[in-house]
């Protein structure tokens, strides 16, 4: 499961690059959680150090046991494609109540990324079969 929540914190580090991510719907229509803010220390990343990401943002409703499908290529290479609780990464406490959302996530990448790129893919969180949000994406790590 460790591997699992550094593969979604990897692709957590897309959304801090306003330049690389999108959501996947760019109405952005019934999405729970709507970002504000995502910052990302050091920017940008690279293999083998800590990285700081910091969320913001606002949940519309509560959200009970958020979980992710997440797939991530490294220059069109399958590296991970799977669904991963988000209660169980660090920093996240569950339940989340409606209104501000704010998380603070550290966490070490391991040495085995590989720096360059890109690396692109797609997280969908959902709640019980609600769609949270969801956002695609596309970086290098240094």
């Amino acid at each position: 499961m460790k591997s699992a929540t550094i593969i979604v914190l990897l692709a957590i580090i897309a959304v801090a690059f306003a330049d690389v991510w999108s959501y996947c719907d760019p109405k952005q229509t019934g999405y729970i959680l709507q970002l504000e803010s995502v910052t990302l220390t050091p920017s940008p990343p690279a293999s083998g150090k800590p990285f700081n990401v910091k969320l913001k943002g606002k949940n519309s409703a509560a959200v009970a046991a958020p979980t992710a499908h997440v797939h991530v290529d490294y220059a069109g290479v399958a590296l991970f494609d799977g669904d991963v609780n988000l209660c169980d990464a660090p920093g996240v406490k569950c339940p989340l109540a409606a209104g501000p959302v704010s998380l603070d996530i550290t966490q070490t990448i391991p040495d085995i990324a590989p720096p360059g790129g890109p690396y692109t893919g797609q997280i969908r969180a959902t709640d019980g079969g609600k769609v949270l949000s969801c956002i695609n994406f596309n970086f290098e790590m240094q």
